[in-house]
């Protein structure tokens, strides 16, 4: 499948094989365990966080195949635009389409709890 990657201003080309299925998985967990902060410690959410954006960056040079250059320029962006690459990508190894992808950021938008 295509992928169009803002941040690159680039499609890649991702076949969605079991690492990638395995590799999306996790990210998201990393993703979900950095917003679940109830009950932690600060230094628990800096962890935690850390590591979301090292599996980010990891997830997104691995599934996208990038080359060092472009691995580089991803460790100098913005957090918030590449967590928010990463979760696109995992969106659509998922199967999700951009419109679903749309409506799903606008149900959040509405309530986060979903």
């Amino acid at each position: 499948m295509e992928i169009y990657v803002k941040l690159f201003d680039k499609k890649f080309n991702v076949n969605v094989t079991n690492k990638v299925f395995r590799e999306t998985m996790l990210a998201q967990k990393a993703f979900a365990e950095m917003n679940n902060t109830a009950g932690k410690s600060d230094a628990e959410i800096f962890d935690t966080s850390i590591a979301a954006n090292k599996q980010a960056v990891n997830y997104l040079k691995d599934t996208l195949k990038l080359t060092k250059k472009q691995t580089d320029a991803l460790d100098n962006m913005d957090f918030d635009e590449t967590m928010s690459t990463a979760n696109y990508v995992c969106y659509r190894a998922m199967g999700m389409s951009d419109e679903q992808i749309e409506a799903e950021k606008e149900k959040v938008a509405e309530d986060p709890k979903k």
